[in-house]
């Protein structure tokens, strides 16, 4: 049999737990700590305790089966786990351990079956993988490739029917264009690994309007990031200072520092808090009214939904800018987003997004100015393979102000792109 150390990745480790009843969440409770003592029959008891309770989340199904597999007892974990693979985001994870179930059944034409079903469904590279090793078409022998360094690249043609007068003021020309979007960015680890090290990245970005030059915008960014786990919250640390060019002079350079910490849960949801502080210096005397700091607080939520995942956050923004004499460009913002993607297949995939900003600027000698902005976004993407993909985007944004004259407008991007990552 080839249970090794590989399947043992996903058996062994026991998934965070929700509150249901009181009584419920205490024998579970008491479930996990006999799992991590290996006391497998006294785990079991304690689980069908919570069960009888009312308790049917995937956290007690997964325990469960992990422990009458451990005891050796392969019919109940079998069913067990079945009742796992009703969850729709624990499916695959349930497929591959009902695989190693019942291999050790010696029924190994069910066994493959579900092995096959995972490599073919699973967009979990890692659980594709050790279903492949089952199906002895990857050998226990060969070392896993450690990879250092990771790339993206993405290049966008499209067509902007209200160009930005300015990347940081928010007015529109009335102006419209097709234009070329490239972005490139990359990362090595230099110490450690993704999770738990330290890696230095850079990223190059240029936008490109085919009849108006004056609008283009180009930016050459690196940092460095520190990644690592504490109390189950996977944490960064990030500095990276950033140098753009709008139209055909030097825009700004931006020294940026972020604090980022998310937390994955068992039933595949994500909450994540991140806190970026910007230090803005302009490159240009055109632009000095725009030099100061801008910080942004986020606090996002991301959980599973219909063959797909829900993900919302809100965010804040506090801007404190030189500003002119007669007018404040230090907006302090609140921006509400959401977007839903679904997975039509393993190869296609829809997302919508909508989000709802306003922004209030301070009053000079001129009337302070409030804007309302909404965007709504549509994004389809097809996986040609499992480096590049194809994407088409369209979006609208409707932005009403006080100051109608300026800054009230509306303005369509839409777009294709092809993507590749390495």
């Amino acid at each position: 049999m080839r249970l090794t150390g590989y399947f043992l990745l996903v058996l062994s480790l026991t998934y965070p737990f929700n509150t249901v009843f009181a009584s419920a969440d205490d024998d579970f409770k008491q479930g996990v700590e006999y799992v991590k003592k290996e006391q497998y029959k006294k785990a079991i008891q304690a689980f069908g305790k919570a069960q009888q309770q009312g308790m049917k989340t995937a956290a007690l199904y997964h325990n469960m089966g992990v422990s009458y597999f451990k005891s050796g007892d392969y019919t109940n974990a079998y069913k067990t786990f079945q009742l796992l693979a009703r969850f729709p985001g624990e499916k695959m994870l349930a497929e591959y351990n009902m695989g190693l179930t019942a291999r050790q059944q010696d029924n190994t034409a069910l066994a493959t079956r579900h092995f096959q079903l995972v490599k073919s469904q699973s967009k979990n590279k890692k659980l594709v993988t050790l279903a492949r090793i089952q199906l002895g078409e990857v050998k226990l022998t060969d070392p896993a490739p450690v990879n250092k360094g990771t790339a993206y690249a993405e290049f966008s043609y499209g067509h902007d029917n209200n160009i930005a007068a300015d990347p940081d003021t928010g007015a529109a020309t009335k102006l419209s264009s097709t234009y070329k979007d490239i972005y490139v960015d990359g990362q090595y680890i230099v110490y450690g690994t993704e999770n738990n090290g330290l890696n230095v990245n850079a990223a190059y970005s240029s936008f490109d309007y085919s009849d108006y030059n004056i609008y283009d915008f180009d930016s050459l960014a690196f940092g460095v990031t520190g990644n690592f786990e504490l109390g189950g919250w996977q944490n960064a640390l990030k500095v990276k200072s950033e140098k753009t060019g709008f139209g055909l002079l030097d825009y700004q350079r931006v020294n940026q520092f972020e604090l980022d910490t998310k937390k994955q849960f068992a039933n595949n949801s994500r909450l994540r808090l991140r806190l970026r502080f910007y230090d803005i210096t302009a490159l240009n005397t055109t632009y000095s009214y725009l030099e100061g700091s801008k910080t942004r607080l986020r606090l996002e939520y991301k959980h599973p939904a219909g063959g797909g995942y829900l993900k919302y956050y809100v965010e804040h923004e506090a801007n404190d800018r030189t500003d002119t004499l007669t007018t404040s460009y230090s907006p302090t913002r609140n921006m509400f987003k959401v977007y839903y993607k679904h997975d039509f297949s393993k190869q296609l995939d829809l997302r919508v997004d909508a989000s709802y900003r306003v922004s209030d600027y301070p009053t000079k000698v001129n009337p302070g100015r409030e804007d309302k902005r909404q965007r709504y976004g549509l994004t389809l993407s097809y996986n040609l393979n499992d480096t590049w993909k194809l994407r088409g985007r369209l979006e609208h944004t409707d932005n009403a102000s006080t100051d109608a004259a300026l800054y009230s407008y509306q303005r369509d991007l839409v777009a294709v792109s092809v993507n590749a990552g390495f």
